[in-house]
């Protein structure tokens, strides 16, 4: 079983670097004491981390967007990378300093289900295991995508497979995207128009 990371840090970069209870002093550690505030808000909007990871839309939309402003796409990440860490914040606010655990709690209360947990671990995984399934080339990104490595048990996502299956996503140029389907667009498609047009 892997072992549970209490923070990490730049998750789907390839600076990925994580906290452990054996090691507060670690950067990622000392990085999340300096910004557990400015980390939580930039990933719960609501400042209810617990709902918002939820809420599969509410993970990847950009804010700025819905604004009808123009989004520099950075909204979505600071979500999915809050959310893919909230089951292991849940679960261990009490290692924190006071100070850091009060701030905590303030967006993620420390009596959280076990439910919630598990619905936030498949709005984080899902969606990866699923892209890399479609993929022209799944088995380039399944080591890292298929579900089972992208858990630590159904309550907790696995981080640093997370990190790796968004590299391979992200790395993979025409590997990572999906054939098109030719019953949407694409050479299959016969648009019926007056002259009768046909692709």
């Amino acid at each position: 079983m892997s072992r549970e990371p209490l923070y990490c840090d730049k998750l789907g970069t390839q600076n990925f670097e994580c906290c452990f209870s054996d090691n507060l002093q670690a950067p990622a550690c000392r990085n999340f004491l300096k910004s557990t505030a400015y980390i939580l808000q930039g990933g719960c909007p609501t400042g209810d981390c617990v709902r918002d990871c939820q809420n599969v839309s509410t993970i990847y939309r950009s804010l700025l967007q819905d604004y009808q402003f123009i989004g520099d796409g950075k909204a979505p990440i600071r979500h999915f990378r809050t959310c893919a860490l909230v089951p292991s914040l849940a679960r261990n606010q009490g290692v924190f300093d006071e100070e850091t655990s009060r701030v905590i709690a303030q967006f993620i209360p420390p009596k959280t289900s076990q439910r919630a947990l598990t619905t936030i671990t498949s709005a984080t995984t899902d969606c990866l295991s699923t892209t890399c399934r479609v993929a022209r080339n799944r088995p380039r990104c399944w080591d890292n995508c298929a579900p089972v490595r992208l858990l630590i048990n159904n309550t907790t996502p696995n981080v640093r497979n997370i990190n790796d299956c968004m590299h391979d996503l992200c790395t993979g140029g025409y590997n990572s995207l999906p054939f098109a389907n030719d019953d949407i667009i694409g050479i299959g498609v016969c648009l019926d128009f007056p002259n009768n047009l046909t692709y």
